[in-house]
C-alpha cells in the first residue's frame, strides 16, 4: 500500500520562494557582470574600427563608440546589482524559512 502522505519536507522547502528569488538573483548577478564588459568591449572596437577609418575624426565621432559602451557598462552593472539585492532577499527568506520549519 502507498503511504497516504505525499508532503516531503525536502521538495517543499526548495519550492519557496526564498529559492526562486536565489536562483533569480544568481542568474542576473553573474548574467549581468558576464555581458557588461563583453559588450563594452564589442562596441570600442567597433568605435575602434569607425575612426580608424575615418580621416580625420572629430570629437563628436569619437564620442558615440565611447557612450555605447558606458551604456552598456550601467546597464550590465544595474543587472548585477538587481541580481545581488535579489540573491540577499533569498538567502534571507531561506534562512528564515529553515529556522520556522
Amino acid at each position: 500500500m502507498l503511504p497516504t502522505s505525499t508532503h516531503d519536507s525536502h521538495a517543499s522547502s526548495t519550492r519557496s520562494p526564498g529559492w526562486r528569488f536565489f536562483w533569480a538573483g544568481l542568474a542576473l548577478f553573474v548574467f549581468g557582470q558576464l555581458v557588461a564588459p563583453v559588450v563594452t568591449i564589442v562596441g570600442m572596437e567597433s568605435s575602434f574600427r569607425r575612426i580608424e577609418a575615418l580621416p580625420a575624426p572629430t570629437p563628436d565621432e569619437l564620442a558615440v563608440g565611447v557612450d555605447a559602451g558606458l551604456i552598456a557598462t550601467a546597464i550590465g552593472l544595474l543587472l548585477g546589482l538587481v541580481g545581488l539585492a535579489l540573491l540577499l532577499v533569498g538567502v534571507v527568506r531561506i534562512a528564515r524559512n529553515g529556522r520556522t520549519s
